[in-house]
């Protein structure tokens, strides 16, 4: 059976949801207040979206857990669906700016990647309100073309692919593939270890998430013996494509080749 998406995975996690009277936001003075405000706003209405759904939130009840009129809520955001999305966005923005804090504790580029694995997994178990954002997002906005963990995700490749590039080039490590390929599936194992991690009853540790993972990104599943074993079954792939017409329509097949190992 499915486990619910929002109030029992929360509970599993102990999480509190609840608005307390202390966070009811002050009346804003100035510039700086209203950003303060604002960013009060957003903390609170994720909480209030991950525990009751996108449906169910109703600005109304938003303005009053925050002690707002609905006409103050509405001079920020015009409407919820600009709310939600704004929750969503700082969420992700959030994450990275962990990520970027994380990395910056060290000068050796290896050593940034594993703090950015921990930082990611780290930002997700404390802020486990973004990964019920993300799912509400993608179940309640199917006609947006690029989901917003999606769009930051590319926004970000550059730096991703400067810092990889950097380890391919002094030697530190070796990519069978293209590296933007490369980038698609750390991006991908990512993405499903945080979700995987959130609903599966298995609970482990940030850190056994974070070494979990580089092993298998970094160390590969195959042994020595069975890397030399691996390079030439991929030949023989190579050959039968080259030489058997069943395999020239086969795109599975040809994107392991591109794949083979040096």
């Amino acid at each position: 059976m499915d486990k619910p998406l929002v109030s029992e995975s929360l509970r599993q996690k102990k999480v509190s949801m609840k608005i307390h009277h202390s966070n009811k936001i002050t009346r804003a003075r100035g510039p700086e207040a209203k950003e303060e405000r604002r960013k009060n706003i957003v903390e609170a209405a994720s909480l209030i979206f991950a525990q009751s759904g996108y449906a169910a939130t109703e600005m109304d009840r938003v303005a009053h857990d925050l002690g707002l009129s609905k006409g103050t809520l509405y001079l920020y955001f015009e409407n919820k669906e600009a709310l939600f999305l704004h929750c969503v966005d700082q969420g992700m923005r959030d994450l990275n700016q962990a990520i970027r804090e994380a990395m910056t504790r060290s000068e050796d580029p290896m050593e940034k990647i594993v703090r950015a694995f921990r930082a990611y997994f780290q930002f997700f178990d404390e802020h486990p309100q973004q990964i019920e954002l993300l799912i509400q997002e993608r179940a309640n906005f199917k006609d947006r073309k690029t989901q917003t963990y999606f769009e930051h995700r590319a926004n970000n490749r550059a730096f991703w692919k400067g810092i990889y590039q950097n380890l391919i080039e002094t030697g530190r490590i070796v990519i069978s593939m293209q590296l933007d390929q490369f980038l698609d599936f750390v991006g991908t194992l990512l993405y499903g270890t945080m979700f995987t991690q959130r609903y599966d009853s298995r609970v482990s540790t940030i850190n056994e998430k974070t070494t979990q993972l580089l092993e298998f990104v970094f160390r590969g599943v195959l042994s020595a013996q069975e890397q030399k074993v691996w390079k030439e079954t991929l030949k023989r792939i190579e050959w039968w494509i080259e030489f058997d017409p069943f395999f020239h329509s086969d795109n599975l097949w040809k994107q392991l080749v591109r794949l083979r190992m040096r």
